[in-house]
């Protein structure tokens, strides 16, 4: 007989993350050729994968040494292997702001040929009367 178990929410995940985190950190594996996969390590929590983002995300936050890549998530003593995680999140974070520049420009673009436009148009409806 399998047991339901309850999905908790993002409004609840407060009231339970320290709980959860202590969770997490005793069932991640140490060593990445131990690694976890995140549905699995979900499923263990009884949480959504989009909650055990938020759980891992605030006990890195807090210093814990969870690192992730294609097979999963684990922890790590390795010093040398910590650095170059953080250095890629740098990495990614800087690329993700490139992008939003981009997507802003490309915002601030659209808005002044909308201008244009509504100027054109009004202009035409003047020619016109």
């Amino acid at each position: 007989m399998a047991i339901e178990r309850k999905r908790i929410t993002r409004g609840a995940l407060s009231l339970a993350s320290e709980e959860l985190t202590n969770k997490l950190l005793s069932i991640l594996p140490w060593g990445k050729e131990n690694a976890v996969h995140q549905y699995e390590l979900a499923d263990s929590l009884g949480v959504s994968a989009d909650v055990l983002k938020g759980i891992i995300k605030r006990a890195r936050r807090d210093e814990q040494p969870i690192l992730s890549g294609n097979s999963g998530y684990w922890l790590s003593d390795n010093p040398e292997e910590i650095r170059e995680f953080a250095h890629s999140l740098k990495g990614e974070s800087f690329s993700m702001m490139k992008t939003a520049e981009g997507l802003e420009k490309a915002a601030e673009r659209e808005e002044e040929a909308q201008a244009i436009e509504r100027i054109r148009n009004k202009h035409a409806r003047e020619e016109n009367t």
